[in-house]
């Protein structure tokens, strides 16, 4: 992400490096940006494995 996308999402209320989901509803054109407090992907729960190489990525 470049630095507009992160200020867009700090305005939103988003802190850096907070985990956020994103759901997008093609039937009523809703897009959807909160917080992942369940660390879900496809609306299915990351296993450890999952959870620590996102981690990974993510860190500077």
């Amino acid at each position: 992400m470049d630095a507009n996308h992160h200020t867009m999402l700090e305005f939103a209320g988003f802190r850096p490096g907070q985990r956020v989901f994103l759901s997008i509803g093609y039937r009523y054109g809703r897009i959807t940006i909160g917080v992942d407090r369940d660390y879900t992907i496809g609306g299915k729960p990351m296993t450890k494995q999952q959870i620590m190489q996102r981690s990974k990525r993510t860190s500077d």
